[in-house]
Order: C-alpha cells, then structure tokens, then sequence
C-alpha cells in the first residue's frame, strides 16, 4: 500500500540518479575517449620523432668511414624538423591542442624524447588537461 506522501517519488529517485550517476559517466565516456585519442597519438608522435631524431643526429659520415668504435652524435639544426612532424602529426586529430611541445636528450647511444600536449575538456569548460609520454631509443646507423 502506497501513502499518498509519498506518491511520486520514484520520479524524484529517478532524476537523483540520473544526475548523480549517468551524468559523470557520460563525461567520463566523451572526454575519456577523447583522452584515450590523443594520447595514443602522443605516443606514436613521440615514438617516431625519437626514431627520427636518433638518426638524424648521427655523423652518418664517420660512422660509415671508422664503423661502430668511431660513431659519434652531432647537433644538427634541422633535427628541429622531427618537432615539426611531431606537431603535424597531432593536429591531423582535428582536436584543439593548445600546446604541444617535443624535446630530447642524448646519452651516450640512446635518446630519451618526451612529448607533450594540452587540449581543452569537453564536458569540463575552461578546464584543459596536459598529458605527456616519453620514449626512449638507440640512436641507429642506417647503412646507404
């Protein structure tokens, strides 16, 4: 037997779950697959601009005229062109990143790269998040 106070409260239960409970998961589930986007992204972009850099910062030359005892690594300006294909690669998302940036460390025969990128929320405005990977790699020898 149902009270006449309380006549309608199913409805009110209703509309508290909704709004306590499938709301977050809708926000979870827009913004989450955006996140899982772009970091997957990030990650590959940083994973070939490492490769890309550890080749280009080679001495391609020495490594060809003394073999493997004799390689060493020089800074070449256009190793710049890697960040490049880095945020190239990041904006065929067709999300608006606000920032991204690339960068790499060399030590002795390995590269350490870590990319970064922020993007705004959907669900959250005004809110932006920022996620990085880091990669790390040999610096290869590619033969002609």
């Amino acid at each position: 037997m149902i009270r006449r106070g309380e006549r309608g409260s199913t409805l009110a239960w209703t509309a508290a779950l909704l709004a306590s409970v499938l709301v977050p998961l809708m926000m979870l589930a827009g913004d989450g697959s955006r996140l899982f986007m772009v970091y997957t992204r990030l990650a590959a972009a940083t994973d070939l601009a490492c490769a890309d850099t550890g080749y280009m910062l080679t001495d391609r030359q020495t490594f060809l005229n003394s073999g493997p005892a004799g390689t060493r690594m020089v800074t070449k300006t256009w190793a710049q062109q890697a960040a490049g294909d880095f945020v190239n690669s990041l904006s065929a998302l067709h999300i608006p990143i606000s920032a991204s940036n690339f960068n790499y460390q060399l030590n002795g025969n390995s590269i350490r790269c870590t990319g970064t990128a922020t993007f705004p929320l959907l669900m959250i405005p005004g809110q932006s998040i920022t996620m990085s990977h880091v990669s790390v790699d040999k610096v290869r020898f590619v033969s002609p």
